[in-house]
């Protein structure tokens, strides 16, 4: 997962994927509500508007506002030149992209375009609104810009011997993840707050909740909890598998959820530190922490398929009973009309070349995320746990 937000009220995440998909979850489930596919290359932000309208933007330069349920779009913010990396939204509902092109750009909360934010040299690692309405930016070339509200012209506050990947606004202070792998924290005027070298590896992530707790993730896949403005490590996470490129916290139940590079959204229970299983999904979890090798390669499937008759369905059909099931047949499942033109039986060899050559090739308009397992040794593990897994009981 390249993204991740929360939405605290609702007990809803928003996770952007580099295959081009976005997902709405149910937190305390861990069932996706909602597949999102729009985007042309990875979604590398998301953000919540309110319970209902989310943001996603992407390797595309483009922002898409969206309300839940719907397949597409509300609105497509189009105006950057490069990849949009992050994305804020201020209390008066305004939303802030940065860019790769060097620049912010603001936009009412109806999409409506505000102003363009010019004077970094280079890209726009992240954005965030400080309390009373104020922009702030960090990029690769090492600065901290503050641009007051309703202005287009800025001014640096802090410059940081190494480029900026990622930012946090936590109350009146911003924490900077450095990509040499410190974490700093300076007020709104630049004054240095603390810093610590913390990681052996570039610092990817950043998260800040709201009871002063700041999450840093690096590149390396570690992750820590600190608390400000001492930048005390207070508990440091098992290592995420790749690297950390989004870290969210959700307040209750205590929760810190983390994108990396490889499989779904890592999740972990603040107050003990345990890495926690996605929720109930009718022995799916079990069976993908019981099934060694074969479950690791199904676990990024994990996100839009479900192993058993209840709960069923998810962003993608259920799988029980794949084997020697007629494609497109799934009860309750609406597919796309690629799908239904086809007379195809699922089998260990359709499903074997379904992945090897890719959905998008395999079956040309389906709505499945193009993904490929190019290791026959993999195709085979998927098999042998899949006809384990999904068999009628």
């Amino acid at each position: 997962m390249r993204s991740v937000a929360t939405e605290p009220s609702s007990h809803s995440a928003l996770t952007g994927s580099f295959d081009g998909s976005a997902i709405l979850w149910d937190v305390s489930s861990g069932e996706a509500r909602q597949a999102l596919r729009f985007h042309a290359g990875q979604v590398n932000a998301t953000a919540f508007l309110s319970q209902t309208r989310f943001i996603t933007a992407g390797q595309d330069g483009l922002v898409a506002l969206w309300t839940a349920a719907r397949e597409q779009p509300d609105r497509v913010l189009d105006g950057h030149a490069g990849p949009v990396v992050a994305l804020a939204v201020a209390e008066d509902g305004r939303i802030a992209s940065a860019s790769w092109d060097g620049t912010v750009r603001l936009w009412a909360g109806d999409g409506s375009p505000l102003s363009v934010l010019r004077g970094h040299a280079g890209n726009v690692n992240a954005v965030g609104f400080l309390p009373g309405g104020d922009v702030v930016s960090a990029g690769a070339d090492g600065t901290v810009r503050v641009w007051a509200s309703g202005r287009e012209s800025g001014w640096v506050i802090f410059a940081s011997p190494a480029a900026i990947n990622a930012a946090a606004v936590l109350g009146g202070a911003v924490a900077l993840a450095g990509a040499d792998g410190s974490i700093r924290l300076i007020d709104a005027s630049g004054r240095n707050l603390g810093e610590a070298q913390l990681l052996d590896a570039p610092a990817t992530a950043l998260a800040a909740s709201g009871d002063g707790l700041l999450a840093a993730g690096g590149a390396d896949g570690s992750v820590a909890l600190l608390q400000a403005p001492s930048l005390r490590v207070i508990r440091s996470f098992a290592p995420a598998q790749g690297p950390v490129w989004a870290l969210a916290f959700l307040a209750s139940p205590p929760r810190l959820l983390a994108g990396t590079s490889r499989g779904p959204v890592v999740t972990w229970d603040l107050a003990s530190g345990a890495r926690l299983l996605d929720g109930s999904d009718g022995g799916q979890a079990a069976a993908a922490t019981t099934g060694g090798e074969s479950a690791r390669v199904f676990a990024p499937c994990r996100a839009c398929h479900s192993l058993g008759p209840d709960p069923g369905n998810r962003a993608g059909p259920t799988l029980y009973g794949l084997f020697g099931r007629r494609a497109g047949t799934a009860n309750g499942y609406v597919y796309s009309a690629a799908l239904g033109r086809r007379d195809l039986m699922w089998t260990a060899e359709t499903v074997a070349r379904l992945f090897e050559i890719g959905p998008a090739a395999f079956i040309p308009g389906t709505k499945m995320p193009d993904q490929k397992l190019v290791d026959e040794r993999d195709r085979a593990d998927l098999i042998r746990f899949l006809e384990e897994a999904t068999k009628p009981r």
